[in-house]
């Protein structure tokens, strides 16, 4: 498979996944969220590198602030399916007050997929 073919087919894919979320999310479904930061684990693993990348939620139920995190690259991810000020205030306010910079000098969040 050629170069194109494979990003067009990405794309597609990925356009289908945050189309499945977005639909689940308006339905009060949020199952698919948990899929998602599995998902999300390995695929930005594989693309840049973070070989310790972990769904903290997998270790401790609703990890606070963080979803994702590779103490080693020292990078960490919220997932989620909503992008309000309020989700990101929340966020980074769960940040600071867990001294999550402590362990994650960079911090991202992923919303709407």
């Amino acid at each position: 498979m050629n170069l194109l073919k494979s990003q067009n087919r990405i794309i597609v894919l990925m356009s289908r996944f945050v189309d499945q979320v977005n639909d689940s999310t308006a339905m009060a479904r949020t199952d698919i969220n948990k899929v998602a930061e599995t998902i999300l684990t390995h695929l930005l693993a594989e693309v840049y590198d973070y070989r310790e990348l972990k769904n903290l939620n997998s270790e401790t139920n609703n990890y606070p602030g963080i979803d994702l995190g590779d103490e080693k690259a020292r990078v960490a991810f919220q997932i989620t399916s909503t992008s309000d000020n309020e989700k990101i205030k929340d966020t980074l306010g769960k940040f600071v007050k867990y001294e999550l910079y402590r362990t994650y000098a960079t911090g991202t969040a992923i919303a709407n997929y």
